[in-house]
């Protein structure tokens, strides 16, 4: 009976560390870019996540080039649903393509911080850096133009082939100068950006 109680208690063992293993794995895959020393990869190499207050957001921007007035022209809530549809999935393979992935916050819901970029290669003005932010954290966003036909990509600045990917990548989920693909939950900042009557509603869970 001893022996028989010595071998159960090791399976126990092995079953419980196993088990913590997968949770401590998972926890890193879901949290790992998390903390004050967030980073993910795109093409450009590592950048900073950071972004908990205005000066960080701006820093954050200027990983990639990017100078924007410092003040943001827009504030509000997003919603991620539970289920991507084809507009959302078409979003967020622009945050993959720069080392981001918003499924991995599918259903909460996070702040996007607008703000006017100001020297875009050949745009004087309309176009908007969008940061999509959780937990002092950028989780996503993105470049789009608020021109009609305009266009959308991720946050490496392009050079012209890749604007002229972008503004295709744009055009193909339908977007036809908004300052994003994601619907808006509220908003919080008075200077706001006239709705699209052609942006879909986030679907209700």
């Amino acid at each position: 009976m001893f022996v028989v109680s010595m071998k159960t208690s090791k399976k126990k063992l092995v079953l419980f560390a196993g088990i913590v293993v997968m949770v401590i794995a998972g926890c890193f895959l879901l949290f790992g870019q998390g903390g004050d020393e967030a980073q993910a990869v795109s093409k450009i190499g590592k950048y900073n996540l950071s972004a908990s207050n205005n000066p960080e957001r701006i820093s954050f921007l200027s990983q990639f080039g990017w100078e924007v007035k410092e003040e943001p022209l827009e504030i509000c809530e997003i919603v991620l649903p539970a289920q991507f549809n084809e507009t959302y999935q078409s979003y967020n393979d622009i945050q993959k393509q720069q080392g981001l992935d918003l499924s991995h916050y599918a259903g909460k819901t996070c702040k996007r911080w607008t703000y006017e970029v100001t020297n875009y290669p050949g745009q004087t003005e309309g176009v908007h850096a969008n940061l999509l932010i959780l937990d002092g954290r950028v989780i996503g966003g993105d470049i789009s133009s608020t021109q009609l036909n305009g266009f959308m990509h991720g946050f490496v600045n392009p050079t012209p082939t890749d604007s002229q990917e972008g503004a295709s990548q744009a055009s193909s989920t339908g977007d036809t100068g908004t300052s994003s693909l994601l619907p808006v939950e509220s908003s919080t900042e008075r200077e706001t950006l006239a709705p699209d009557p052609e942006m879909p509603e986030a679907p209700v869970d």
